[in-house]
């Protein structure tokens, strides 16, 4: 065979074998396992379908944002005394350095528990107001059931 030869059959092959190469491309990657986006959609679109702004309702409730706020304070107050803290520690002896260590103990474990405290705080709002939802939402549903038989009643008259 010559060089011609070889040079038009690989011509040809790529020719032919290039396009279907091209259309072939390789598939988008799949979501990450449990990041499923059509999971995501359906229970998006269930919420709005279901419940129509619950989330907005928790999310813009006063109370919950005085809890916001109130644990922002404490919050920053923690940091400073633990700041303050640490910064005598850096200049303390070895006898103050131990007191100090028990001071620093002492307020992450106050800390905890007061984080700990919030959040139940925080979920307890949160099953109030979906309560208060519910309970809208039933009045709504009966008063519904209320008017459609109200009106059932007049045209069978």
């Amino acid at each position: 065979m010559t060089t011609k030869t070889l040079a038009i059959i690989c011509g040809l092959a790529a020719v032919l074998v290039l396009p279907a190469a091209i259309q072939a491309a390789p598939p988008d990657k799949a979501p990450a396992p449990g990041l499923e986006n059509d999971k995501k959609s359906e229970a998006g679109d269930k919420g709005k379908e279901m419940g129509k702004g619950k989330g907005l309702a928790i999310k813009n409730d006063a109370e919950l944002a005085k809890l916001r706020e109130d644990f922002r304070i404490a919050r920053e107050a923690h940091l400073t005394a633990v700041k303050t803290l640490r910064d005598e520690f850096k200049t303390a002896t070895e006898d103050k350095k131990a007191a100090l260590r028990e001071q620093l103990a002492t307020l992450r474990a106050e800390w905890a528990a007061t984080q700990k405290e919030h959040a139940q705080e925080v979920k307890d709002r949160a099953k109030e107001i979906r309560a208060e939802f519910k309970n809208r939402e039933l009045d709504r549903v009966v008063d519904a059931a209320k008017d459609t038989k109200d009106s059932a009643k007049g045209k069978g008259r």
